[in-house]
């Protein structure tokens, strides 16, 4: 019986040895981290804290020890509808919120929580962890600003913007990228093929050889031709795209922009039929007809 409570003593202190270096190593991963931690006990109040939450918060462990957890945040009442939800379910992930510094700036954090029990259920705390997304939002608003200033650029200059993958020809696109081509919507998916289709008979040699050159050299695409568009009118068109290339130097996808010219094409067409006339006419007179260009150049002499 002796030899026997000997080696219950034993093993005890052995478990309490384990458990006293398991919560070292705990507090250990704890402070290190760099996501703001918290354990909040049953009455929503901070128990312990790490380093991280004391730089967030701007407040000390001290100053953070007893206070009320909710009151941290920006919108407190939904804080606490929040803890009261993990008590309820066991759990929280990734819920959007927002930290009040010291200093009056804000925090966005995702909040992820679980609850902590014991051997028999009964809840004991609640271990927060608040990520820091401040810095990803501001990147994700400026981006989404910067796309809605060249949306409204390409908008009103007529111009649809294109990014083609040159591995398996899909693409994204404009809405206005697409309306060229006479749909009014934005299609489910593009590929180079599918402009080849729109691009005339007779100009799609030409603009696929283009293509294929300036993959090869890895140099800019740059061509103007006709198309028909979805409703069987045809338009005309130009189109620019450079390469953007991986670390080994191979392309990987060409990034550009196209605009519907038909326009210009057609007052071009109208100012050459306009001189052709004017030089029949002057070759047919016995007058001296000349014209000078407003930088002084000669263009036309007639005969006479």
């Amino acid at each position: 019986m002796q030899q026997q409570a000997e080696r219950c003593a034993e093993r005890r202190q052995l478990w309490s040895v384990s458990e006293r270096q398991s919560a070292k190593y705990f507090q250990h991963l704890v402070e290190i981290s760099p996501d703001p931690l918290f354990t909040i006990n049953g009455d929503g109040k901070i128990v312990d804290t790490n380093s991280a939450a004391v730089i967030m918060t701007g407040l000390s462990s001290a100053a953070l020890a007893g206070s009320i957890f909710a009151d941290l945040f920006t919108h407190p009442v939904e804080a606490h509808d929040r803890c009261q939800q993990v008590l309820r379910q066991g759990f929280l992930n990734d819920s959007p919120m927002e930290i009040r510094h010291a200093s009056g700036r804000t925090h966005d954090v995702l909040c992820s929580a679980r609850v902590v029990r014991d051997e028999t259920g009964k809840p004991l705390s609640v271990l927060v962890i608040a990520h820091d997304v401040t810095e990803k939002n501001r990147v994700e608003k400026d981006f989404i600003e910067y796309q809605k200033r060249a949306d409204f650029a390409l908008e009103k200059t007529h111009a649809g913007a294109w990014e083609l993958n040159l591995t398996d020809h899909t693409s994204h696109r404009s809405l206005e990228h697409d309306r060229i081509f006479g749909y009014t919507e934005l299609q489910p998916s593009w590929t180079y093929e599918k402009f080849l289709q729109h691009v005339l008979l007779d100009d799609r040699a030409e603009v696929d050889q283009k293509f294929i050159e300036a993959v090869k050299q890895n140099r800019q695409w740059n061509l103007q031709c006709r198309i028909r568009r979805i409703d069987g009118e045809i338009r005309w068109i130009w189109a620019v795209g450079e390469q953007q290339n991986s670390l080994n130097g191979e392309g990987q996808r060409m990034v550009g922009i196209v605009q519907d010219i038909t326009e210009q094409k057609q007052a071009e067409m109208a100012i050459r039929e306009a001189e052709l006339r004017y030089r029949t006419v002057a070759e047919l007179t016995s007058d001296w007809e000349y014209w000078l260009l407003p930088d002084g150049t000669l263009r036309y002499v007639s005969p006479s």
